[in-house]
Formats: structure tokens, C-alpha cells, sequence
């Protein structure tokens, strides 16, 4: 049980960090341009915590719900990017 807590512990540590990091010019460009990356590093993020939480197949079932359920959501966001950099090539 104290692992899980220091587990969990080490989540909210690393998820500070990352907010901080998400402040900096970088981070905030890469959040506002490549908002799907962000959210991939978060999740990852949180599934390496739970490493400590569940057994490795479960993390790996769970892991695998957030690629079945994200990939459309990324697969949008580039092609609404791609369409994007065509529209701005078009008004040049």
C-alpha cells in the first residue's frame, strides 16, 4: 500500500513539473500548436504511475484503451493541421 501512495506521490510531482514546463515559451507553443502530443506525454504520464498501482498487463489494457480511443482523435487534429498549412499556402 505505501508504494501505491508514494506511487502516486510521484505522479503529482512529475505532473507539476510538467505543468511548469508546459509555462515556458516551448511548452506553451507546443500545448497551443501540438495540443494531441501534450496529452499523449500526460497520459504517459499517468500510465507509468500505475506501474506501481496494477500489473503490467493491466496498465497494458488500459494503455491500449487510450491508443484505441485517441488515435481518431489525433488522426482529426493532423488532418485538420494538414488543411490548415494548405489554406495558408492558398492565401500566399
Amino acid at each position: 500500500m505505501q508504494e501505491k501512495v508514494l506511487g502516486l506521490v510521484a505522479l503529482f510531482l512529475s505532473s507539476c513539473l510538467y505543468a511548469v514546463v508546459l509555462q515556458t515559451g516551448v511548452g506553451r507553443k507546443l500545448a497551443t500548436r501540438r495540443t494531441y502530443v501534450v496529452v499523449v506525454l500526460g497520459v504517459g504520464l499517468v500510465l507509468a504511475s500505475l506501474l506501481v498501482i496494477l500489473t503490467l498487463e493491466q496498465v497494458g489494457w488500459v494503455a491500449l484503451a487510450f491508443a484505441v480511443a485517441g488515435i481518431p482523435m489525433i488522426a482529426r487534429s493532423l488532418m485538420n493541421e494538414l488543411a490548415d498549412e494548405d489554406k495558408a499556402k492558398d492565401v500566399r
